[in-house]
């Protein structure tokens, strides 16, 4: 089977493949460690301020939870539409045909193939796919295919062709 995608490369599908890559990028073991340990130092700078009267610690941790819960996300699609704005194939059109060997994308400035083999990671997410050949990552969505049949091909040829294919819904 031969899927032929099409779609525009515009500021809302860019934002859009930035949040999955930045959803896919804090979700798991990682994320959960890292969160843990800010909340465990913010506790930790509450005791100084009660056994000691000292805001260093909680003023530290307090600054490092207000960035990690709720400005990182602002701050990369802040810098993320800075770089779209000098983006060399902003509001282009991408093709992007999948085969039993692999895809290839094809937009106004270039053209890219690549394997199965070359794809070291695939993820589903609830919006779509994630495509990994480090450190490159590529999107694709659920509604840039045209039918139910092209989904579930694709899907199955993940799961037969790439190395690591994991579903994070």
């Amino acid at each position: 089977m031969i899927v032929e995608l099409k779609y525009v490369w515009d500021k809302a599908r860019f934002i859009r493949a930035m949040k999955e890559r930045y959803d896919f990028n804090f979700t798991g073991l990682k994320y959960r460690i890292i969160s843990g340990l800010l909340i465990f130092y913010l506790v930790l700078g509450i005791l100084f301020v009660v056994a000691s009267q000292s805001y260093v610690v909680l003023t530290l941790t307090g600054a490092i939870c207000a960035y990690w819960f709720f400005l990182a996300w602002p701050l990369i699609k802040l810098f993320s539409m800075r770089y779209f704005k000098k983006y060399s194939e902003k509001d282009t059109l991408i093709s992007v045909v999948i085969d039993e060997n692999g895809f290839t994308v094809d937009s106004v400035e270039s053209k890219g193939t690549f394997t199965w083999k070359a794809i070291t990671e695939a993820v589903e997410t609830r919006r779509g796919f994630l495509l990994f050949k480090y450190p490159m990552y590529f999107s694709i969505f659920i509604e840039d295919f045209k039918s139910a049949e092209e989904l579930q091909w694709f899907r199955q040829t993940l799961k037969e062709k790439v190395v690591r294919f994991k579903q994070q819904c």
